[in-house]
């Protein structure tokens, strides 16, 4: 995503010009409930760089995993492991493609299903908390 379409916020915060070379949107529920997904450092880490390919709903995401390995600093194979894990744990999901021309295997794209549904039970219980504490500090407050 490029700058232009940053809210005033993030270019606040940001500014222009490291936006300019373009942000990512990650929501907040799959930070906060990294333990409860079962997902260590580098899983999340991959994550972010599977969702940095993903720029529209129905596009999905298919970078190499030997491009995913160099922007991680790991070996593809690492790579393919850890992908092999988030597909177990139902977090993504591996879409084979392959070329119309030649049918030849071309990179895999990856859906997020999975994370997305188990994000948004995380993000109800971490909306009830919130709502919950609002609730807290109205009745201090009267």
């Amino acid at each position: 995503m490029g700058a232009t379409r940053a809210s005033k916020p993030i270019a606040e915060k940001w500014g222009d010009r490291i936006l300019s070379a373009g942000w990512v949107l990650l929501p907040l529920a799959l930070v906060d409930g990294q333990r409860e997904l079962d997902l260590d450092a580098i899983d999340l880490t991959l994550l972010l760089h599977l969702v940095r390919f993903w720029w529209e709903r129905d596009n999905l995401p298919h970078p190499s995993k030997e491009r995913l390995a160099k922007a991680m600093g790991l070996q593809p194979r690492s790579v393919q492991r850890r992908l092999a894990r988030l597909e177990k744990l139902r977090l993504i999901k591996r879409h084979m493609r392959r070329d119309p021309a030649t049918g030849r295997n071309m990179t895999s794209a990856y859906s997020f299903e999975g994370l997305i549904a188990r994000g948004e039970q995380i993000a109800d219980g971490l909306v009830a908390t919130r709502e919950a504490r609002r609730l807290e500090r109205e009745e201090v407050d009267e």
